[in-house]
């Protein structure tokens, strides 16, 4: 017993010391930058509460006591947030896990493009919406994940890459409104560029010494009319096609390609997400 004691003792004593050079409980102190602002009108008006990543709320029902299913209507991000907004309650149940349920969407009456757009959105760090009604998400926010991002890390979490990096203009030959996107980097949804709306939105672009561009005619990178080939009987229910099926709908474009005009590959305001790749 008295051996079983000293251990005891000799383990706090760890502990204690293990706090004091950072190692103990402070080690895993909530990051002060994870967190997200909700408002319950815009522009940042109204009712408003802080909620610290990372966290996941299947349903807004009951957040901090309150009911906030249906009301979000602007946010703020912290610098070290990311937040993952959702129509539905649950995280699921977007219109593109419907595919699998042709019966189900058939009784809803989900058409084609219905299932080609995802319900979601993702709003990365230092996000700034003063109002959800330009995304079209006026007040149907059902659920909600806020993921944190290391500190000292880029947003995909890996070191940047100074010559990887696209620009991107929202009128022919570089011009009109510019963001450009250090990579590596992955956009679902093109909702919130670096606090802009880039949605159908992208005319011209010019790609990075060390980068790769993938532009993608869908949100979510996915369900593009090509990979549908591999599910007939989807295809047939949503009535697409063998000519849809011939034509693709993403593109990529190499390290140092510059795009005057996005007419000429017939993708004229119709990029809805993509995903930018570095070389070493």
């Amino acid at each position: 017993m008295k051996q079983i004691k000293i251990i005891l003792t000799d383990f706090k004593t760890l502990i204690f010391l293990m706090s004091l050079i950072g190692f103990g409980p402070s080690a895993y102190a909530v990051d002060e930058g994870c967190w997200v602002d909700l408002y319950q009108q815009a522009p940042y008006k109204g009712k408003h509460i802080r909620l610290k990543g990372p966290v996941k709320l299947k349903n807004l029902l009951k957040v901090k006591g309150e009911n906030w299913d249906k009301k979000i209507e602007s946010i703020v991000v912290g610098p070290t947030a990311t937040l993952t907004v959702f129509e539905n309650k649950n995280f699921k149940l977007t219109y593109s896990e419907m595919i699998n349920h042709p019966v189900l969407m058939k009784s809803l009456g989900i058409t084609k493009q219905d299932v080609l757009e995802d319900s979601e959105m993702i709003f990365r760090a230092n996000s700034d919406i003063s109002s959800f009604g330009e995304y079209h998400f006026y007040h149907k926010i059902r659920s909600l994940k806020i993921d944190c991002v290391g500190a000292g890390k880029s947003k995909t979490g890996s070191a940047t890459n100074k010559n990887c990096w696209v620009d991107i203009y929202d009128d022919t030959s570089y011009r009109g409104n510019h963001r450009r996107i250090q990579g590596p980097a992955k956009y679902a949804n093109l909702s919130n560029v670096n606090g802009r709306n880039w949605d159908k939105k992208i005319e011209s672009l010019v790609v990075g010494p060390k980068a790769t561009l993938t532009v993608f005619e869908h949100k979510n990178y996915k369900l593009t009319l090509t990979e549908m080939a591999n599910h007939p009987d989807l295809m047939k229910s949503l009535g697409i096609t063998k000519q849809d099926i011939l034509e693709n709908s993403e593109i990529i474009f190499r390290a140092n390609s510059k795009i005057h005009g996005l007419g000429g590959f017939q993708f004229y305001h119709k990029i809805r997400s993509l995903k930018v790749e570095c070389k070493r």
